[in-house]
């Protein structure tokens, strides 16, 4: 009857909610908005947060450093004339490393 028609979609919905909640958090790009510190939120266009070892990271026509603490990646793209830098610590990168262009650096 029509308890029936109410009930599935309640439970499609509370599934869906539960799927949703498990699900691991979004990789996310961060591109840096001008030079500063990996570890700074301010470094990145939009964001509440720094890099985690999930996201991508963008660096073009700016400097970043590593030197607070370790830091990890998934992806690192150095393009333009971007450099990161790495100094008393150290960025594990999971995925891939790109350094692409005559002024880009990764040092």
């Amino acid at each position: 009857g029509a308890s029936m028609h109410v009930a599935v979609p309640l439970v499609l919905a509370v599934a869906t909610a539960l799927a949703a909640t498990a699900a691991p958090a979004a990789a996310a790009v961060y591109t840096a908005a001008r030079t500063g510190s990996f570890h700074d939120a301010a470094t990145w266009q939009n964001a509440a947060s720094v890099p985690t070892s999930a996201d991508t990271v963008l660096v073009d026509n700016a400097t970043v450093t590593v030197s607070e603490a370790d830091a990890a990646v998934h992806t690192l793209v150095v393009i333009g004339s971007g450099t990161v830098r790495v100094t008393a610590r150290r960025l594990a990168v999971s995925g891939s490393t790109l350094v692409s262009g005559a002024n880009a650096t990764l040092v």
